[in-house]
């Protein structure tokens, strides 16, 4: 029982710190531990491609997504043969561009649209769902950032922090199991001249 618990508690305290890296806002009511990737762009300069004139419908997955590539700097395009360049979006997006896929002709259409895609990629690039859609505010534009995996960067450090500690006791007065984790945290932008994104 006790393996199980810590299981749930690490799980919840991973899925916590996933959320806080995409949407962390320090200035919002929840997730405002730190300032997140999608904050963080709205403080850096990184270049944006403006959809908001030709409206939201699921035919623009490849619109958003061949936007982003045209108008990224060609230090990020140059990154591409690496392997770790990486389209982010939310769910809207990602969900049109498999839909997308699904309508092509052939065979291997057919054979995705049964068996299904473990991962979806643009041009050799991977197409990778936030799931984060559920939690942003209804109405939100949808989002897609291109960039290079290694330029995103979530850092914990649960070890020489001072007050740092991961604990779990048994409360008798309220009968119920208890836990605390206290830890340092915080994501960060390495290069914002690697990162381009739509909304």
């Amino acid at each position: 029982l006790e393996k199980a618990e810590t299981e749930i508690f690490r799980a919840a305290i991973a899925e916590s710190l996933r959320v806080m890296m995409w949407l962390g806002d320090i200035d919002a009511e929840q997730n405002n531990l730190f300032n997140g990737l999608l904050k963080l762009t709205d403080i850096y300069p990184c270049k944006e491609v403006d959809f908001s004139d030709s409206g939201w419908h699921p035919d623009m997955a490849v619109d958003f997504l061949l936007g982003l590539w045209n108008n990224a700097d060609v230090r990020l395009r140059a990154l591409k043969n690496e392997g770790n360049l990486a389209y982010f979006v939310t769910s809207e997006i990602y969900d049109a561009y498999e839909h997308y896929l699904d309508q092509l002709g052939g065979d291997s259409a057919y054979v995705e649209l049964v068996g299904g895609r473990r991962v979806l990629h643009y041009h050799g690039i991977p197409v990778i769902d936030m799931n984060i859609s559920h939690i942003i505010p209804e109405g939100s534009s949808p989002r897609c950032i291109l960039t290079d995996r290694r330029n995103l960067v979530l850092a914990v450090n649960a070890s020489d922090y001072p007050g740092a500690e991961v604990r779990m006791w048994y409360n008798p007065d309220e009968m119920e199991n208890r836990q605390r984790a206290v830890f340092m945290v915080g994501c960060e932008i390495l290069d914002e001249q690697l990162l381009v994104m739509a909304d």
